[in-house]
């Protein structure tokens, strides 16, 4: 018996490094590989998580923000400041109406919503801190080069009103692509990408503490704004299905599932995009699945995460000998 499953381990071995040497001698298969390899080495899906945590936290706040501010602009229109709160939370299917009836416009004198409003907004850009700690993570930024927290908090709330101008843009183009009798439903979702991928371009520019050129941010952000206007297109489906299956055990949490998973899903898509940029920028394909032998491009990529890890202990002792 031992014998036989040290017979299907040897062949099963043999296997995998025929297809990984098949992907390493295909780019067309490899830069794929290697993107999903340089996700894993820098632990994307608990960043995703970490993202999804501030996110779901941060949007109460904002929403209450843009019900405020587009109350104070848009007097005596309740039915265009409905429309543009209803254009945002058109981005979470399914859970967006259930959210839509608790948000509220602050109250008050000129002082006091200024007050609330600038402490929403605080809180609000919490978001952008996570996204920000996990492009210089997915960027490999030293620890000691990174933004301290008063400017990376500035830039991100500067992004952060790109984002709901965007938010509110590609919620009321989906709106359109999806109704009925309208004349050009693509013409519109098409824009709504343009959209998401323009939005992601800035974040992918704007956030990371070493910021890298527009060139160098496009190609993920293409790929990154892809898919998640694909994640818009099928969300209702995608949610529908999480709170089907949660609403039997877990009742009114269920929309609280429905919404976490959809965020989660969104802010991997964004991160795939924000790899597919290094991984282009420092050429780190092809990846091997079943090293040793690790590839050049795999050496590389130890060698930036242990830059990023060790860069500051190596400042010290430099700045020691001389």
């Amino acid at each position: 018996m031992a014998a036989r499953h040290r017979s299907i381990s040897k062949r099963a071995g043999a296997l995998a490094r025929r297809l990984d040497a098949v992907q390493e001698r295909r780019p067309w298969l490899a830069f794929p590989v290697a993107v999903m390899r340089k996700f894993g080495d820098d632990r994307g899906s608990s960043l995703a998580a970490l993202i999804s945590y501030y996110t779901f936290f941060s949007l109460f706040p904002l929403l209450v923000v843009l019900a405020t501010v587009t109350g104070f602009f848009i007097r005596g229109r309740p039915d265009r400041q409905a429309a543009l709160i209803h254009s945002a939370l058109a981005q979470f299917p399914v859970v967006g109406a259930n959210i839509e009836g608790n948000v509220h416009a602050l109250n008050g004198n000129l002082l006091t919503l200024a007050l609330g409003i600038a402490g929403c907004l605080w809180a609000g850009a919490a978001v952008s801190d996570a996204v920000r700690t996990a492009l210089d993570d997915v960027w490999d930024v030293p620890r000691h080069h990174r933004a301290p927290v008063w400017r990376g908090r500035i830039v991100g709330l500067a992004w952060l009103l790109v984002f709901v101008i965007g938010v509110v843009g590609t919620g009321t183009l989906l709106s359109i692509a999806t109704s009925r009798g309208v004349a050009l439903p693509g013409s519109a979702l098409v824009l709504a990408t343009a959209i998401d991928i323009a939005v992601v371009a800035t974040a992918f520019h704007l956030l990371p503490s070493d910021r890298p050129p527009w060139r160098e941010v496009v190609p993920g952000a293409i790929v990154a704004g892809i898919l998640w206007a694909a994640l818009q297109t099928a969300g209702s489906w995608i949610v529908t299905r999480q709170i089907q299956g949660a609403s039997d055990v877990y009742g009114f949490f269920a929309l609280v599932i429905g919404l976490l998973s959809w965020v989660y899903l969104t802010a991997e898509a964004i991160l795939i995009g924000a790899e597919a940029n290094v991984v282009l920028h420092r050429r780190l394909w092809p990846r091997s699945l079943v090293p040793p032998p690790p590839t050049a491009a795999d050496l590389t990529s130890s060698d930036e995460q242990a830059r990023e890890g060790h860069a500051l202990a190596g400042d010290r002792m430099d700045a020691e000998v001389h």
